[in-house]
């Protein structure tokens, strides 16, 4: 009966630590909107854009153990109601799920292994 409690308990732990990591490129990317007035560039998945790299801590990586961020700027394209989000990648569905349910109603999947929060829309 133990064994699944902590394994629940791990994996939200394990999320957790997924959203301070999102939470982190969030503050990153609207200190850089307000400074600019633009939105950062984005780049391919674990790809920090370079426009960014002043905002992060120093040694913050998007290519973490059991997942990779990815910051995502659809304002560009004009075919997109949002304009910003971040995406963690995941193979772990139990990880991805519990990402979900922490980042509520502005939070959204692929239904495979991607979960975006979208931060400005």
């Amino acid at each position: 009966i133990a064994l699944p409690i902590l394994r629940g308990v791990i994996v939200k732990a394990r999320a957790a630590d997924v959203v301070g990591d999102m939470n982190v490129i969030k503050v990153a990317v609207l200190t850089y909107q307000s400074d600019h007035n633009a939105w950062p560039g984005d780049r391919n998945r674990g790809v920090i854009p370079p426009e960014l790299r002043e905002y992060l801590p120093e040694g913050f990586s998007f290519l973490q153990d059991g997942y990779t961020l990815d910051y995502d700027d659809w304002s560009r394209n004009g075919r997109s109601l949002f304009n910003v989000g971040i995406t963690a990648i995941t193979e772990e569905e139990d990880l991805g799920r519990a990402l979900l349910e922490m980042l509520g109603e502005n939070a959204w999947t692929n239904g495979r292994r991607k979960f975006t929060w979208v931060i400005d829309g």
